[in-house]
């Protein structure tokens, strides 16, 4: 049951994690680039750790869940580190910040899509049930 389209969202999902973490964030601190790599380093093993739950689709919905707040806390984590210190934006570090935004949002988007696959599937396992 591994080759559902629910795997390759969650593969896709870690990737672009991953692809956030190789990117330099540009004019951040030590202890907030600590924190970051944390949170993203919990948001590309649990998808990746998800992708072999699959006999328990109830458990894998809900770490679906728990990395799709882990990828809005990174968002809500930059805004705030950018309200509190705004001069370390600079012009040469736009690019890759549009970038790295980016990231996150594709990773939440494609995290949306194998939630509602594997919500799909628990609906066709619970019909199939009730014919039996």
């Amino acid at each position: 049951m591994i080759q559902r389209i629910q795997t390759i969202w969650l593969f896709l999902t870690s990737v672009a994690g991953l692809l956030a973490v190789l990117l330099p964030v540009a004019g951040t601190t030590v202890l907030f680039e600590y924190v970051l790599n944390s949170i993203l380093a919990l948001a590309i093993i649990l998808p990746l750790a998800t992708i072999f739950l699959y006999k328990n689709r109830k458990l894998q919905i809900k770490l679906c869940y728990a990395v799709l707040i882990l990828f809005m806390l990174l968002y809500i984590l930059y805004g705030i580190f950018f309200a509190l210190y705004p001069t370390t934006i600079t012009a040469s570090s736009n690019g890759v910040l549009l970038l790295w935004g980016a990231l996150p949002l594709i990773a939440i988007l494609l995290d949306v899509l194998a939630i509602r696959a594997i919500k799909k599937d628990e609906k066709l396992v619970r019909s199939l049930d009730r014919l039996r």
